[in-house]
């Protein structure tokens, strides 16, 4: 190296780098609340408080009743990777606290004002120490309650580029309250406070699941809007809670995905949910879920983001697989959405008769049903046997028939409900099921031979989405040939739309797999495609059902998954109970 060469490479300065390090922990005021609640629950409280001033960069304070810190413990809190929770590389791999790293109250004290007060359980005095930008301006005895306090002002002080990108007083708050809705979700044992200035904002002391979610979002989330989530296998165990079709969100904001009790952001979790809501929910729309995830300490390693706010599984897709079948099972086994009793491994099906005391129509009552003795038994007409069938739902063979309404709607009681059931959309979802339980049982659906062979003309772009997919449509159950520039001839259709022009259908199907691409990408899109048959295979419009035939709606749907809605996402049974009624006509 000559006189003249300079190095440049160089140490930052402690400070600097103390900065830089802040900055992977302390992203903005709502990253301030999570690392000082955490380090509260680390620390055993069973009540946390949190004061807020001007959205957090004023002022942030944090209160619990925890085991509290002696001096000399106060002062290494703010020393760099300072930590009691890590003692060996062992520990890595077996981490059960909130925090860990040692980073968080120095990482804080480097861009803030910090104020700690603390006080073990049993002493006479506490202990105070200030830090401001690192350096340590007091360190005094104290005399505050049991546990710690920690108040941080002023933050971003010294980084004044940092503080210009905070956004407003609101849009910070709304970071902190969302910050403290996950941690106290996931800690029902522990009554959180959250106060804006003055006002309360947020106040929690359910001591289990439901309760703190009715705490925190409000009385619209009551239990009847909501189905448990309970699933174990092997070393796995699931639990939570999810919303039912009737409560939903444009985006997944209300995911609440944990892991061993710590709030995560994973792209697997969330697809997993929304598979398991595949055709019950509305396209677009999606649930309110929380979901813990439990599992043994060595399967996930959650030291992969300086804000914890990530992981990563050791056998992602086993997890994701599992997540996706206990999500699904929870929202069948919900009364009148699907079975009336949860899924087993293994599962012994139970044939279920009609009751003989149940009241139906009488035969003379079947002129209250229009066009009698005109109607195909929609039983037939949708391929089902119409002795016993396996039931997973008894509830719809237990209503009693009361009428049809504008031709288009069954309506039904029980004890003191009152059912509508939209006969449409519960034909739909019983052929779906029927069409999606054959596809993936059969090696090819059953075919019907057409008398006479229909013509098709498609556009270019059909042809050759069709021509690609002929082994994917044949499995469905359909024949067809190309017959010379834009013309297909139509020899066979599926069983169960026997009897119905399909040529509407076919060019849906051509439209739908022009826009999916590639052939081998079908598979991926079955549902939608099934959806697409289901839809074309039952009478839309208003249709008039004789008393057999609204007996056998009922019959099938009470074999069928997923009953309370049509494969679309669509309601297909609305329930008001006699309560409701009472009220709406101030009976009450």
């Amino acid at each position: 190296m000559t006189e003249t060469t300079k190095c440049r490479i160089r140490v930052m300065a402690p400070e600097l780098a103390a900065k830089i390090a802040a900055g992977e922990v302390v992203e903005r005021p709502s990253s301030v609340v999570k690392e000082l609640v955490e380090n509260s629950i680390d620390a055993g409280a069973s009540s946390i408080s949190i004061y807020i001033k001007d959205g957090g960069k004023r002022l942030i304070r944090v209160v619990d009743d925890g085991e509290g810190m002696q001096r000399e413990d106060a002062l290494m809190a703010f020393e760099r990777h300072a930590t009691s929770k890590v003692k060996s590389e062992e520990d890595l791999v077996s981490i059960n606290t909130m925090g860990f790293r040692g980073e968080a109250i120095p990482s804080i004290a480097s861009v803030a004002e910090v104020t700690l007060n603390t006080k073990v359980k049993g002493s006479v005095v506490g202990t105070l120490v200030r830090v401001q930008g690192s350096k340590t301006d007091e360190v005094s005895d104290h005399g505050c309650a049991d546990g710690t306090a920690v108040e941080v002002k002023d933050l971003f002080f010294n980084t004044p580029a940092r503080r210009k990108f905070l956004r407003t007083t609101m849009t910070e708050f709304g970071h902190i309250k969302d910050t403290v809705e996950r941690i106290a979700l996931a800690h029902p044992s522990i009554a959180f406070k959250l106060l804006n200035g003055r006002n309360i904002v947020l106040k929690s002391s359910s001591k289990d699941m439901k309760g703190r979610v009715r705490d925190l979002f409000g009385r619209r989330y009551e239990d009847g809007r909501f189905v448990n989530i309970g699933f174990k296998v092997y070393n796995i165990e699931i639990t939570g809670a999810i919303s039912t079709p009737d409560l939903t969100y444009a985006t997944t904001k209300g995911f609440y995905t944990y892991v061993n009790k710590r709030w995560i952001k994973d792209k697997g979790l969330n697809r997993s949910i929304i598979e398991a809501c595949r055709n019950l929910f509305m396209e677009g729309r999606f649930p309110i879920c929380v979901l813990f995830l439990t599992l043994p300490l060595d399967e996930v390693d959650i030291n992969v983001h300086p804000a914890k706010s990530e992981v990563r599984f050791r056998s992602p897709m086993d997890i994701y697989r599992q997540v996706s079948l206990a999500v699904k099972n929870a929202l069948v086994s919900t009364p009148f959405i699907g079975r009336s009793h949860p899924m087993e491994v293994n599962e012994s099906e139970v044939i279920y008769k009609r009751p003989a005391d149940i009241s139906y129509l009488r035969a003379e009552d079947n002129e209250s049903f229009s066009g009698v003795n005109a109607r195909i038994n929609q039983e037939e007409r949708l391929g089902f046997e119409s002795h016993e069938r396996v039931v997973k739902n008894p509830l719809f063979l237990e209503l009693q028939i009361l009428g049809q309404l504008w031709h288009e709607y069954l309506l039904c009681s029980k004890d003191d409900e009152f059912y509508i059931i939209d006969q449409h959309a519960a034909a739909e979802r019983i052929l779906f099921e029927k069409l999606r339980n054959n596809y993936y049982a059969n090696p090819k659906v059953k075919s019907q031979l057409l008398l006479v062979h229909e013509m098709l003309n498609m556009s270019a772009l059909e042809i050759e989405a069709i021509e690609a997919s002929l082994p994917f449509l044949s499995k469905l159950g359909f024949d067809l040939e190309h017959f010379g520039s834009n013309t297909f001839i139509v020899k066979a259709v599926p069983e169960l739309l026997s009897g119905r022009d399909c040529r509407d259908l076919l060019k849906d199907l051509a439209e739908e797999i022009s826009t999916i691409g590639v052939s081998s990408r079908i598979e991926e899109k079955i549902d939608d495609l099934l959806q697409k048959i289901a839809c074309h295979g039952v009478i839309r419009g208003a249709r008039g059902l004789a008393r057999e035939e609204a007996l056998s709606l009922l019959s099938q749907l009470s074999a069928t998954e997923l009953s309370s809605h049509c494969p679309h996402g669509r309601p297909a049974v609305r329930v008001i109970k006699k309560s409701e009624l009472e009220e709406m006509f101030k009976r009450k």
